[in-house]
C-alpha cells in the first residue's frame, strides 16, 4: 500500500510538473507574438509616414486607399496586442494559482541581524597565552606526586582563529568558532610516563632531564556570551562559555644532556588522556586585552586510568 501511495505521489507531482512546464511555454510563445506584432506595427507606421510624405505625388485616391489600408492594419495589429495581453494576463493567473496551490510560504526571517547591530563585535579570536596546572582533589594522597609540575614551565597556546558573531542587541551576544590549543605539561621529577594494563604509571629515571614535557594539542569548538560595557573610546567587557574539542596530537619530549651534548627523546603515546574534552572559558578584558581562563571538569585522564587530576589554564588573550 505504501508503494502503491508512493508511486501515486510522485506521478501527481510529475504531472503537476509537466503542466506548469507546459503553461511557461505558452506564455513565452505569447509574448513573442507579441512582440512581432509590435514590430510589425512599428513598420506600417513607418510606411504611413513616408506615404504622407508623398501626398502631393500621387493621386488622392490612391493616396486614400494606401493610407487607409495602413491605418486599419495598425488598428488590427493593436487589437491583436490587447487580445494577447488578455490571454497572458490569464495564463499568469493560472500559474500563480497552480504555484500558491502546491507551494508552502515560509515566513520571511532576518538572519542578517548584524546590519542591525552593527556595533556589537565579540572577543572570541585571539591569542591566549598561559600557565597550565592540574587540580588534584585528592591532595591528601600521593597518587598523583609523579604528576607534579613545574609551573613556570608548564604553559598554554590557545589561538582562536575563527568565529562568527550573533548579536542579540548592541552590547550583549554570542559567538561561536575553532581555535587549536597547545599544552605543555612540564614534569618537575626525574621519571618516564608509562602505559600498563591500560593505566598510566611511571618509573624513576636514571637520566637527569632538563625538561620534560607532556604536551597535547586539542581542535576545539568555542561557544562564549559577551557583554560590552562602553567606556570612553573603547568596551569594557565580559565573557563566559564553554568549549569542547578532540584531541589531534600527543607525546612526551625529553631534553637532557649527554657526555656534554645536547639530546632529545620523544615519545609519541595518548596516554591514557581523554580523546575529547570539554572546558569553562572566560575573560574580562578592556580594548584588545582581556585576563582569560579556562577550566575541564573532566579529568585529564581516563577514568580509573591514571590520578584524578583536573587541567585548568589562566593568563592573557590578546584579540585580533
Amino acid at each position: 500500500m505504501k508503494k502503491i501511495f508512493t508511486i501515486m505521489a510522485v506521478l501527481f507531482f510529475c504531472l503537476t510538473a509537466a503542466a506548469q512546464e507546459n503553461l511557461d511555454s505558452l506564455r513565452q510563445e505569447l509574448l513573442k507574438k507579441k512582440e512581432n506584432l509590435i514590430a510589425g506595427k512599428e513598420k506600417f507606421r513607418h510606411m504611413r509616414d513616408s506615404i504622407r510624405q508623398l501626398k502631393g505625388t500621387m493621386s488622392e485616391s490612391l493616396y486614400e486607399i494606401q493610407i487607409e489600408a495602413l491605418e486599419k492594419g495598425i488598428d488590427d495589429i493593436e487589437d491583436s496586442v490587447d487580445d494577447i495581453e488578455d490571454k497572458i494576463e490569464r495564463l499568469e493567473k493560472r500559474i500563480g494559482h497552480r504555484y500558491n496551490r502546491y507551494s508552502i510560504e515560509i515566513p520571511h526571517y532576518d538572519f542578517d541581524v548584524r546590519n542591525r547591530y552593527k556595533s556589537f563585535e565579540s572577543h572570541l579570536t585571539g591569542i591566549f597565552f598561559a600557565v597550565n596546572g592540574l587540580i588534584n582533589p585528592n591532595s591528601g594522597s600521593h597518587e598523583a606526586d609523579f604528576m607534579k609540575l613545574n609551573d613556570s614551565r608548564s604553559l598554554c597556546l590557545d589561538i582562536y582563529f575563527a568565529a562568527h558573531d550573533v548579536p542579540f542587541c548592541n552590547k550583549f551576544g554570542m559567538s561561536f568558532g575553532c581555535d587549536l590549543e597547545f599544552n605543555h605539561y612540564s614534569l618537575a621529577k626525574d621519571i618516564n610516563l608509562l602505559v600498563r594494563d591500560e593505566k598510566v604509571c611511571y618509573e624513576n629515571s636514571l637520566i637527569e632531564y632538563k625538561r620534560q614535557n607532556l604536551r597535547l594539542m586539542y581542535l576545539s569548538f568555542p561557544l562564549i556570551f559577551e557583554l560590552n560595557i562602553p567606556s570612553g573610546r573603547e568596551n569594557f567587557y565580559i565573557n563566559a562559555g564553554i568549549k569542547g574539542g578532540i584531541r589531534v596530537g600527543s607525546r612526551v619530549k625529553q631534553v637532557y644532556e649527554e657526555n656534554g651534548d645536547k639530546k632529545k627523546n620523544r615519545v609519541h603515546n595518548d596516554f591514557e588522556t581523554q580523546l575529547f574534552r570539554y572546558a569553562v572559558i572566560g575573560g574580562i578584558g578592556y580594548d584588545g586585552i582581556q585576563v582569560f581562563a579556562e577550566y575541564s571538569p573532566l579529568q585529564l585522564f581516563k577514568d580509573s586510568h591514571g590520578p584524578e587530576l583536573y587541567p585548568f589554564a589562566i593568563g592573557v588573550k590578546f584579540n585580533f
